[in-house]
């Protein structure tokens, strides 16, 4: 350790032989990663998030996305950075121990805790209203008291058990698992590119006017809430120990997946406001569906249905992947109950983990009604990342000699910062950062008086295993 108490840090040579001996199958290769990152990142946000913004900003939703775009490439740099030069399993959670120490870590676990398993019932949610939504068109229409958490209702159902579903796709071999999640991620890339190419013959260049009718608190409103459609490639590296190799591959499947989906983001900001003038958006429908069905392509809202469904899955899929190997390391760390570290013999996952965090996740979906929280997930979000390319900075001053097969200037890591702060500060409203706050007064309170005991005990017990007799 290079310190003692709250700032003790990780050396590096103590996280890599943890990796090794961690206990996890190597049977990701770079395509597996790259697809982890895409099912992560095109979801709610190229199916709902996109058409809302629209409405409100007009086309330049594009500017908007462009600006989330360079924000989560310089993040994705970072991370593609400390992926290649600590390839352990904990992803922020592992760097920030190693970079700035036990609290640090902690409390980025507790913030990815927030961003991941919140933003998990956010998404199960929105799947329902879209499940339902086709229901409703095919003749079958569910109980309202079913598709709804208390007190419209008495449990979403839907949200529940497509969380339930996912959790139990997750417990296989990773290998197994992965290979659903591949095939589900091409349905959904093909659908994408079928919904854009169809709709580039339908574009009317007079709907561009006026382009940017929000002004330029539009344009950073909309980032700040499409940075939420830019989520997840940090997920690729929380399976780093599940790489076969990891220095190569998880910076590859980090900006890769970035890569992908901004590019899909922008053609469908050109496709949707190019279909429709931003004054004729319905509100009761998907801009994205609402433009086919408006020049008489009804059929396209099935389509648009499916990719939502399917998309909306891989991402739960994804974040919950990311998340058990996340507080997996954290439990191997002392932070969490011991049994939290255990790998299933025969399929090499942590089982018990994975159960329980899918328990309260589709718990959560089913009986909380969240409405507001996508703010809250993208501010925690920024959060991590910033504390990340800290991270960066401080590892290039503590460690340069370190080996990194993948390496970033340090300018990239302070355009990181400063960027994903103005996001913060100029499209984040001072109530979500109050939340924010409340929630960080929640996790000192789990720290002081069980985590940080756990965590210093379990520190003793490495020295104490490393040290000659």
């Amino acid at each position: 350790m290079a310190a003692s108490g709250l700032f003790a840090r990780k050396s590096l040579e103590e996280a890599l032989a943890e990796t090794e001996k961690g206990g996890f199958r190597r049977a990701l290769g770079a395509l597996d990663l790259t697809s982890l990152g895409v099912a992560a990142i095109i979801g709610s946000g190229i199916f709902f998030l996109l058409g809302n913004e629209a409405r409100t900003t007009g086309p330049a939703v594009t500017m908007s996305l462009v600006v989330g775009g360079v924000a989560a490439v310089l993040s994705a740099f970072t991370f593609a950075e400390l992926a290649s030069l600590l390839p352990g399993s904990g992803s922020a959670y592992t760097y920030v121990y190693t970079a700035l120490g036990q609290l640090p870590a902690f409390f980025i676990g507790w913030i990815i805790l927030n961003a991941y398993a919140v933003g998990n019932m956010t998404v199960a949610i929105g799947w329902s209203s879209y499940f339902t939504a086709g229901t409703r068109t095919a003749g079958w229409d569910l109980p309202s008291s079913l598709t709804a958490s208390p007190p419209d209702g008495i449990l979403n159902l839907p949200a529940l058990v497509l969380v339930a579903l996912v959790t139990l796709l997750t417990l296989p071999k990773i290998r197994e698992s992965t290979v659903v999640n591949n095939l589900l991620v091409g349905l959904k890339f093909l659908i994408v590119l079928f919904i854009i190419a169809f709709g580039f013959f339908l574009i009317r260049p007079g709907n561009y006017v006026p382009f940017n009718p929000g002004g330029f608190s539009g344009v950073t409103g909309s980032a700040a809430i499409l940075f939420f459609a830019y989520l997840g490639y940090d997920t690729v590296a929380a399976t780093a120990e599940e790489a076969k190799n990891p220095r190569r591959d998880l910076p590859l499947g980090i900006i890769l997946s970035i890569a992908v989906s901004t590019v899909l983001y922008v053609l469908m900001a050109i496709v949707v406001t190019g279909m429709t003038a931003t004054a004729d958006m319905p509100d009761d429908r998907p801009p994205v569906a609402a433009g086919f069905q408006d020049r008489g392509y009804g059929w396209a809202f099935g389509l648009i249905t499916v990719g939502a469904l399917v998309g909306q899955a891989t991402v739960i899929f994804a974040f919950h992947t990311a998340l058990v190997r996340i507080l997996h390391a954290m439990a191997r760390d002392g932070f969490l109950p011991k049994r939290f570290a255990k790998l299933h013999r025969s399929t090499g996952t942590p089982w018990a983990l994975t159960l329980w965090v899918g328990g309260l996740t589709a718990l959560g979906a089913g009986l909380i009604p969240l409405n507001r929280v996508a703010d809250m997930t993208v501010l925690a979000s920024i959060v991590m990342y910033v504390l990340v390319a800290a991270g960066v900075l401080v590892l290039k001053v503590l460690r340069p000699e370190a080996p990194r097969r993948f390496s970033t200037h340090w300018s990239v890591a302070v355009a990181a910062i400063l960027v994903l702060g103005a996001i913060a500060v100029l499209g984040i409203g001072p109530e979500i950062h109050l939340f924010l706050l409340a929630w960080m007064g929640l996790g000192l309170m789990v720290y002081g008086f069980y985590a940080h005991r756990r965590a210093e005990a379990a520190r003793h017990e490495r020295t104490r295993r490393s040290t000659p007799a």
